[in-house]
This record gives C-alpha cells, sequence and structure tokens, in this order.
C-alpha cells in the first residue's frame, strides 16, 4: 500500500500487503495468523491509514484488554505517527486518542464496555480488532452493528487463534461467507519460507530441528527459526502451543489435555484486568489473603528452579533460577519466603527438593511443607495420586474462571502441553515428567510451581473465597 510505504517510510512483506489490500477491498476481515508475523505494526499502519486517508472518519482500536490496546498497538502506533518527517501528519495524538477534528478522530476502546462503541457513526469507519480471539461476544456483537451505518465501513479481526469458539473461529468456519479470511503461518514469512519444502520433506524431528537451526534470519523482526525450532524441541508439532503460535492454526481439542491454552489466555487477560492494588500486592506486601509459595527445585543442567508466590487467586510473577546448589536454593527459599511474608512455603521434596526441605526444617523456617506428588490422594478414587488431584483442582480454577495470571509463554506453553488419563480403577492420572519426556515434551517447572502454589484448593472454601 503506497501510503504507508510514501507517508509511514514502512517496507509491507508479502503477507502484510495481501492483508491490507483485503481490507480495503472487503468489509471484514480476518486474519488468523502464527506468533511474530508483524501484525501490531501493521495494525498500527493500517489505522494511521484509514484515518488520514478518509475524511470525515473514524477509526477504532480494541483488545481483550485495556492495557493491550495501550501498551501494543498505541504504543506503535505513537512511534509510527511521530516517525513522519517534518511537517507530520498534524492532529493531536494523546495516549490513546489522535484527534484532527471532531468528527475526525482514532482512539482505543476498553472490550469490557461494548456499549461505548454503539454511539460512533461516520460515513467512513474502521474498526480493529487485535488479538480477536480473546474479545468478549458481546463487543464482537456491537462492532458488528456498526455495519448497519456509514459508506465506508471496515472491520478486521487479526490474532493468534487460540481459542476454537466464538465470531473469531467462526469466521474461518460457519460465517466463512462473511469474511474475507486470511491464514500466515510462520513458514510464510521470509525467515522460513525458503525452508518450508525441505522442513516438510524431512522424516525425522532430528532433522527437522537442524533445518531449522540453520536457517538464517533475513528479517530480523519476524518469526525467528531458531524460536520455531525451541517450539518443536520443547513441545513437538502435536501440541497447541505448536499448532496456535508456529502454525496459525485453531488448537484441536484433545481429550487428554489438562488445561487448553485459551483458559490460559483469558486467566492472563483476567491478570492485566486486575486494579493496581491487586496486581501488584506482592511489591508492597500488602496481600488481601495469605500469601502461599510454590517451589519447584532443580540443581545444575537445563531445569529451573521456581518460585509462585500467589494470594488468593492471585498469581506473582515468577521467579526463576538456575545452576544453583542445595544449600543456594535453600537460601533462595528464605530470602523468597521473607520478602512475600509467605504463611506457608511448599516445595516439591519427591526429588532434589527433599535436602532443601531438610535443610529449612533444620533451620526451623516457618511454614515449610512438604510436597509428595507420588503420595496418595486426598480422594483416592477420583486421583490415581496427589499430583494428579492438585493439578485437576488448578485445571477446575482455570475452568471456572478465577485465577489471574501474568503473562508466561513458557509457563503457560508447559501447562497447556501436561497430558491426563483414566486409570483402569476410574481414577484421573497426569502424566508423569517420564513420559512427557519420552513423547519429547521438557519438564513442566514452571507448571509444577504453580500447582503446588495453589494445591490448598483442596480445602472446603467459601464461595468465591480461595485460599
Amino acid at each position: 500500500m503506497r501510503w504507508i510505504h510514501d507517508m509511514l517510510r514502512r517496507t509491507l512483506w508479502a503477507m502484510q500487503a495481501h492483508i491490507a489490500e483485503a481490507v480495503l477491498q472487503y468489509p471484514r476481515v480476518a486474519v488468523r495468523s502464527c506468533h511474530g508475523i508483524g501484525k501490531t505494526a501493521l495494525a498500527a499502519s493500517l489505522a494511521l491509514w484509514f484515518l488520514f486517508s478518509y475524511n470525515p472518519s473514524i477509526v477504532i482500536t480494541t483488545a481483550p484488554t485495556f492495557r493491550q490496546v495501550e501498551k501494543l498497538i498505541w504504543r506503535e502506533l505513537r512511534m509510527q505517527y511521530k516517525g513522519v518527517p517534518t511537517p507530520g501528519l498534524g492532529g493531536n495524538l494523546l495516549k490513546t486518542e489522535l484527534n484532527l477534528d471532531e468528527n475526525w478522530y482514532a482512539m482505543g476502546l476498553n472490550s469490557d464496555e461494548p456499549e461505548q462503541i454503539q454511539g460512533f457513526h461516520s460515513l467512513n469507519v474502521f474498526v480493529i480488532v487485535d488479538e480477536a480471539s480473546g474479545v468478549s461476544e458481546k463487543m464482537i456483537e456491537a462492532i458488528n452493528g456498526l455495519m448497519a451505518t456509514g459508506q465506508f465501513v471496515r472491520i478486521l479481526y487479526i490474532g493468534n487463534p487460540t481459542r476454537p469458539a466464538g465470531e473469531f473461529y467462526e469466521a474461518f468456519h460457519r460465517f466463512s461467507g462473511l469474511y474475507h479470511t486470511i491464514h500466515v503461518s510462520a513458514f510464510d514469512t521470509p525467515n522460513l519460507a525458503p525452508v518450508k519444502d525441505e522442513f516438510d520433506a524431512a522424516q525425522t524431528k532430528a532433522e527437522k530441528l537442524a533445518i531449522l537451526r540453520a536457517a538464517p534470519l533475513i528479517v530480523p523482526y519476524l518469526t525467528n527459526p531458531s524460536w520455531v525450532a525451541d517450539m518443536m524441541e520443547r513441545y513437538g508439532e502435536d501440541s497447541q502451543v505448536w499448532q496456535v503460535r508456529v502454525e496459525g492454526d485453531f488448537p484441536s481439542e484433545a481429550p487428554d489435555q489438562l488445561v487448553p491454552l485459551h483458559l490460559i489466555e483469558a486467566a492472563e487477560n483476567r491478570w492485566d484486568k486486575l486494579a493496581d492494588t491487586d496486581r501488584w500486592w506482592y511489591e508492597k506486601n500488602e496481600a488481601r489473603l495469605p500469601v502461599e509459595l510454590g517451589c519447584d527445585i532443580a540443581r545444575y543442567g537445563d531445569s529451573e528452579t521456581v518460585f509462585c508466590p500467589r494470594s488468593g487467586d492471585i498469581e506473582a510473577p515468577l521467579e526463576i533460577r538456575m545452576k544453583q546448589d542445595t544449600m543456594e536454593t535453600s537460601g533462595q527459599v528464605i530470602t523468597q519466603g521473607r520478602r512475600l511474608k509467605a504463611q506457608v512455603i511448599r516445595i516439591d521434596a519427591d526429588g532434589l527438593g527433599a535436602g532443601v526441605f531438610d535443610r529449612l526444617k533444620e533451620l526451623q523456617i516457618p511454614g515449610i511443607q512438604e510436597f509428595h506428588g507420588g503420595h496418595k490422594a486426598n480422594d483416592p478414587e477420583m486421583f490415581y495420586n496427589r499430583r494428579s488431584e492438585c493439578y485437576w483442582a488448578l485445571r477446575q480454577r482455570y475452568e471456572d474462571g478465577t485465577i489471574a495470571v501474568q503473562r508466561d509463554p513458557v509457563k503457560s506453553a508447559q501447562l497447556s502441553t501436561i497430558k491426563y488419563k483414566t486409570t483402569s480403577r476410574g481414577q484421573t492420572a497426569i502424566e508423569t515428567k517420564e513420559e512427557m519426556r519420552a513423547r519429547g515434551v521438557a519438564s513442566p517447572d514452571r507448571a509444577d510451581a504453580e500447582m503446588m502454589a495453589f494445591s490448598s484448593a483442596l480445602k472446603k472454601r467459601e464461595p468465591g473465597i480461595l485460599i
């Protein structure tokens, strides 16, 4: 698109240009993509193009959380706007608004307030929905209502296809006649397209990894072949992480998957929407409910020692350590516990953590608890062991929509990769770390720490109060 090239001094790669041309031609465009195609930068460019090409016009951007609106697309939009050579584009630029006239402006909206969008009317309207899988159906309904008025109305849904349901999903299925749809895989990008045929022809995982590791990084800001190799090595081609983040496909809902990726992203969105006093409780030691700390212990090698704090339903960011001996790790547990004023410090004592637990018990550190995943479950008729029971309780929190967690791509990938099965006695059993390694999946250190942090969920509790 020449305006983007001439005014913003940006060169679009092939699929970005294809999306831009589709927005010009079709009223509704839906784009499901892998990670790292430059979709946020493209959305910002398209917002500026539409606003300055049509007078009067209204451009509205939204995303699952207002933080995403402000910190992603509008940060990119401000950068591109300010980068235009003198005399610039004109108008009054604010944090999430760009005003040219009373009826000529762009703004970012919170997707939790769909009624906001119903009052916008103009001859020319462009709505951009970023990370469209996570936007509420009420907001989607309000956006679609804009098609009833206006002379030139365009709607762009774009994002990783994390949820196999809702308007964004149906745009590629039941509503395909209403939408012009575009699919962008990592292997469509300039960095991976040159090796696609060789990758597809490879017979073994080792051959595929070698091809990815050897692929040159042609365009630094697009999907990196080394990152794709990491996704394959850690989680495999049959995982939801690979399907969504690499292939740009909607995840298959495997019957044996513990926690679907879209439930994890919903929990991350809830964390973004929390008030600052709730989100950052651990920095000021102002937790409203008792703090519990889950500790998954490693020593040397590639595994991580992970500290996962939580207060009630709200999880604080993880603390990660690597390549420490048992005494160093013991000191870290004490430091983390004191910093957070943790009332409970739960340590995986089935392996390397046993030595850490014994040392802390010797020091009489308050609140120390040992966790044995292999021990008998509280409800042995339903669950194979304690680990299975606690992971199932964690899954229930995600399904209930109560838990709020900060974004951690590694943890979300680990959790969405864990599988479960039913034993011959009718018990639910979570796969072991050995079983995960046998199918080429890395140890879920971060997910295990989260599971332990929330393992007191098995206690009877009042509705809405989780401790």
